[in-house]
């Protein structure tokens, strides 16, 4: 994607407010957006290198935020990978998660939110704590998966495969039946740094 995870470098985008969802980095997800500030956000985004920042309300029936108050702080840089108008109006967007970003700004430029964002970098963490943490969370996903069956077997192996566990905290969090601020929260850790 090219986007550098220095923690002084500051990227204005587009934002789009998300109602019932959380995006994690590496998560390919279809989105269906009907607002009108939203769809304004998403064409802006796209005449801006196909960037968007997605960051969940704290509110799931509030129809539409009014400061950033009613968002979470913590969202996720995503690349609009396709996007097409319904003949509702309603748009249907596919999007990818790159990077966990926090917002250090946002301002509303009359059409759609725009974002300051901050790249959330790696923490430093002890490397043998995080190993045991890393097999456990894949031991633990795998056992769940077996009485879950609701897990794709692609999921599965994926999270076997895994090296990073950053990648492996983003997938598991995307298939466990987790409420809303419980999958913010996770969104919100810093990384666990490189093994």
């Amino acid at each position: 994607m090219g986007l550098k995870t220095n923690s002084h470098q500051l990227f204005d985008v587009p934002l789009l407010p998300l109602r019932d969802v959380v995006v994690f980095p590496g998560t390919v997800m279809p989105l269906f957006v009907g607002r009108s500030r939203s769809a304004a956000a998403l064409e802006a985004a796209m005449h801006q290198g196909k960037q968007i920042m997605l960051v969940t309300q704290k509110k799931v029936t509030e129809e539409e935020p009014t400061s950033s108050d009613d968002l979470y702080d913590v969202g996720t840089l995503s690349t609009i990978l396709q996007m097409l108008r319904l003949p509702d109006n309603t748009i249907k967007v596919l999007v990818e998660g790159q990077v966990r970003c926090r917002i250090q700004r946002l301002q509303d430029n009359g059409e759609h939110w725009v974002a300051d964002i901050e790249p959330i970098i790696d923490q430093s963490e002890d490397p043998k704590q995080i190993e045991a943490l890393f097999h456990s969370v894949q031991s633990q996903f795998d056992a769940f998966a077996k009485i879950n069956r609701k897990v794709p077997s692609e999921v599965l192996a994926s999270v076997k495969e895994i090296t990073d566990p950053n990648q492996l905290v983003d997938l598991v969090a995307v298939h466990l039946n987790l409420k809303l601020a419980q999958k913010q929260e996770i969104l919100a850790l810093a990384g666990l740094g490189a093994r």
